[in-house]
């Protein structure tokens, strides 16, 4: 607005002076350019304004992320405590008032009455086995949120694989607008192998496209003298699916609901971890670009 004032001045004292050729050349030539640089100005501040709220609506989706990977790990940990917990006998599910009943009677005629000894042995061993695999899974979920780099990413999915019983873990990404899942950290296969799997389209017909398509979980049935299992777990974020989660599994593991639902806790916090990259690359572009 300023060099607008100036214009206009040189303008009107180019008018008074009776010199009009100068005055029309300062209105269009000097004007034109000030309006065209003002122009730009503009423009420039519109698109930093709507960067900077895309910004701030990428925080609020990695903090939604976050939040939905929470709840994902805690409805896991649930249903690996019920997966577990041991199933009742026949003497066990007796009501109070016969057990009672028939106890009185047997030692009325002088019979001993036999407790069953098996029951809470299996019981407190498959409590310890339970709180071993809560603290690991725990410890899991807490070092997803503590990710720096490609190295603590496979340290982790190592972990993974091992409280899964998996022989190897393929993490793949795609979009929420549907793009061909591609291979982006492993382990347990070779770089080899990595390079020869080919990019998955979402139409495909396989456990991982259907994954990706659905938001659900893929179980695959091993084959006896065959293919071995297989676990394909959706990587969702609050925009949609962007990636899938597949583990091969060994000795019918893909079968066990622990083991389905450690699919389900990772692929919640592989989903958290892939969000906030996405963001924090696209809030640094921002900043650049600002």
């Amino acid at each position: 607005m300023s060099e607008f004032d100036a214009v206009d001045k040189r303008a009107r004292d180019y008018i008074q002076s009776g010199d009009q050729l100068m005055a029309s050349d300062v209105i269009f030539t000097e004007g034109g350019e000030t309006l065209t640089t003002a122009s730009r100005q503009v423009e420039r501040a519109r698109l930093a304004e709507h960067e900077a709220l895309d910004a701030r609506e990428a925080v609020m989706r990695t903090q939604q992320a976050v939040a939905l990977g929470a709840s994902a790990g805690v409805t896991g940990l649930f249903v690996i405590l019920l997966a577990f917990l041991p199933v009742p006998t026949s003497a066990e599910t007796a009501s109070p008032a016969i057990g009672l009943f028939t106890g009185s009677v047997s030692a009325g005629k002088g019979d001993k009455v036999d407790k069953p000894a098996a029951a809470p042995v299996q019981a407190e061993s498959s409590a310890r086995a339970l709180a071993g695999l809560m603290r690991t899974t725990a410890e899991l979920c807490t070092d997803f949120g503590r990710i720096r780099d490609l190295s603590d990413l496979k340290d982790l999915l190592a972990r993974a694989a091992k409280i899964m019983d998996a022989t190897g873990i393929v993490v793949w990404l795609g979009s929420t607008t549907g793009a061909d899942l591609q291979p982006v950290v492993s382990h347990g296969y070779s770089p080899a192998a990595i390079a020869r799997m080919p990019a998955v389209p979402r139409s495909a017909d396989n456990a991982a496209a259907a994954a990706y398509r659905t938001g659900a979980l893929q179980i695959v049935l091993c084959r006896p003298g065959g293919s071995p299992g297989a676990l394909v777990a959706p990587l969702l974020s609050p925009e949609g699916c962007v990636g899938a989660l597949s583990a091969e599994t060994r000795n019918g593991g893909e079968g066990s609901q622990a083991v389905q639902s450690l699919a389900v806790i990772f692929a919640a916090h592989l989903a958290g971890v892939f969000s906030t990259a996405a963001s924090e690359t696209a809030e640094t572009k921002a900043v650049a670009q600002g």
